[in-house]
């Protein structure tokens, strides 16, 4: 993961969404294309901005580069291509005298590569990339500038992580999680699903359960007691 120490609770809340989106995806890795969902997932403002919508983007990413199979790792790495826009915001901040990396420095960083998998996803969907840089820096004028508190996660984040949530998982032969993640995700069809880690200590294994609902609230806890059971039943 790459040291995020100056980006703002705004852009940390899109990392973990693009991490959720990975995820719900099968991707093992961060693009450029995961980050652009991860932004949009987390501010709604910002989509209007861009003329699409999530789902738009969501499906032409589909239907770009595919869905992934199999077993997809918690922590997935940025590609070089999404690190380089991560370098980039961080240095379009800098210029601008700003004091954390904002979402719309990655949007920016971007739309400054032409090569990357969102810049084609957002061109094929008919968004015109120099206005867009033209509307993000408009609506960057607008924000705040001074600098802005970066609080632990909490509940209204896309990806919760939490101690209280652990007394819901028994422990498995002894070991008991050491991190519990959940993320949420809207269906196309208007259900939700939950997806919900825990990672062990030491050779602890990673469970992983995936459920439905008709709420969010409802898929959180279907999964919670899937991954439960499959806590129960773990055997060395």
């Amino acid at each position: 993961m790459l040291e995020l120490k100056n980006f703002s609770c705004r852009a940390r809340k899109s990392i973990n969404r693009a991490i959720a989106e990975a995820h719900w995806l099968g991707h093992n890795f961060i693009g450029s294309e995961q980050l652009l969902l991860g932004i949009l997932g987390v501010d709604e403002a910002i989509a209007p901005l861009i003329g699409v919508t999530l789902e738009s983007v969501r499906a032409e990413v589909e239907r770009t580069i595919g869905r992934g199979s199999g077993y997809v790792v918690a922590s997935p790495p940025f590609t070089p291509r999404a690190k380089r826009i991560v370098q980039i915001a961080t240095a379009i901040a800098v210029e601008q005298e700003c004091s954390h990396v904002e979402p719309e420095h990655l949007l920016l960083g971007i739309a400054d590569l032409a090569d990357g998998v969102a810049y084609n996803v957002l061109k094929n969907l008919g968004v015109p990339i120099p206005q867009l840089q033209q509307a993000i820096l408009t609506r960057m004028r607008e924000l705040p500038r001074q600098p802005v508190s970066q609080p632990d996660a909490t509940e209204d984040e896309e990806t919760l992580t939490g101690n209280s949530l652990l007394s819901v998982v028994p422990p498995a032969h002894g070991s008991a999680p050491t991190l519990l993640s959940i993320v949420k995700l809207p269906q196309e069809n208007g259900r939700w699903v939950a997806q919900v880690s825990a990672i062990g200590s030491g050779s602890s294994p990673m469970f992983k359960s995936v459920a439905y609902g008709d709420s969010d609230f409802q898929a959180i806890a279907k999964a919670l007691e899937s991954l439960a059971q499959l806590y129960r039943n773990y055997k060395i």
